[in-house]
């Protein structure tokens, strides 16, 4: 059995590579992304051994797909290679984004449909499909209309489609997965992820006896740890069989409030204001996402969350300064 997973080298996707090497011992694991590993990728790799096996793939380059696919023949494939804008990028350079969200899992699904012995292709996607959570009444399932305001989640919602249609031409098992908020460990910038999570910046201006400044305490988002999403990935990666196309995948909804409290009973100290610009971290009305419901993946899967979110963001707020992606 050989696992290949896409945008390895990422926050997300170390946590896939960890957790897949955890689930499925002894197996080979093709670690691939556009980027060399970092220091923390590396490292990780590292750690799982020679059946780790780190090959460079742009995504976007349909004859370099193919010819990973050609070489590795993977079993199961986890497409998490992304490009996570920020506004200013979306307005910069929006072909790429389409180039790599949408036109790169496009390449990965041609060439995997010629891989002899695929059983099973699982794609990252948001909950940003959704659209902005302000005036959504009530929480939503997979059954909902996404409606994304934003490229980023317009190319997820085509993914999506794209995925679904290819598994019922092809009959190989498959799946997208909505993510929420996800921080944790291994979370630092890299090339393609313009923004890290309010987690991990609240954390960062909150170190070395410093008072983060915040703002948007009311603001409602789900917390995901990224160890709980590689574990709930990795069950369903071995699961026999897949119920769904399409599964949510979030964890605690709280207030940014809440996630502060958290946060200063760990030790993070932090004061509110009132004007965003002023502040070390800024959540908005705007950045209000929809509450997704969990059930399809709990009834399926099991729990999402194996610890609570306060147990989470004090061991990121006990790592010290650099050692947190660690």
């Amino acid at each position: 059995m050989t696992l290949l997973v896409t945008g390895a080298g990422g926050f997300v996707g170390c946590h896939i590579v960890e957790a897949l090497a955890r689930a499925f011992p002894g197996e080979a694991l093709v670690a691939a992304d556009v980027a060399p590993p970092d220091a923390v990728a590396a490292g990780l790799f590292g750690t799982i051994g020679e059946r780790c096996l780190v090959v460079p793939l742009d995504v976007t380059d349909r004859d370099a797909v193919a010819a990973v696919m050609s070489a590795y023949r993977p079993t199961l494939i986890v497409h998490a290679a992304a490009v996570t804008p920020t506004p200013a990028q979306e307005r910069s350079n929006p072909i790429r984004i389409l180039d790599v969200n949408l036109g790169g899992l496009a390449n990965v699904l041609d060439a995997a449909g010629r891989v002899p012995g695929l059983k099973r292709v699982l794609s990252i996607s948001s909950t940003g499909v959704y659209g902005p959570g302000v005036g959504i009444d009530g929480p939503v399932d997979e059954t909902a209309d996404p409606r994304p305001s934003h490229l980023y989640g317009l190319s997820k919602r085509a993914g999506e489609d794209l995925l679904r249609r290819w598994c019922e031409l092809t009959g190989v098992s498959g799946a997208s997965f909505r993510l929420g908020t996800v921080f944790g460990r291994l979370e630092r910038p890299t090339p393609h992820r313009g923004r890290q999570s309010a987690v991990a910046n609240l954390v960062g201006a909150g170190r070395g006896g410093r008072v983060a400044v915040l703002h948007g305490s009311a603001v409602v988002r789900d917390w995901l740890d990224g160890d709980d999403l590689g574990d709930a990935l990795a069950r369903v990666a071995a699961a026999p069989s897949l119920a769904h196309s399409v599964y949510n995948l979030v964890g605690e909804r709280r207030t940014f409030g809440d996630v502060a409290a958290m946060a200063a009973a760990a030790g993070i100290a932090s004061r509110w204001v009132d004007d965003p610009a002023s502040a070390d971290v800024a959540l908005l009305a705007s950045d209000v996402r929809a509450e997704a419901t969990t059930g399809r993946f709990v009834a399926e899967f099991g729990p999402i969350a194996r610890a609570p979110l306060a147990d989470a963001i004090r061991r990121i707020a006990a790592a010290p300064a650099g050692e947190a992606a660690a």
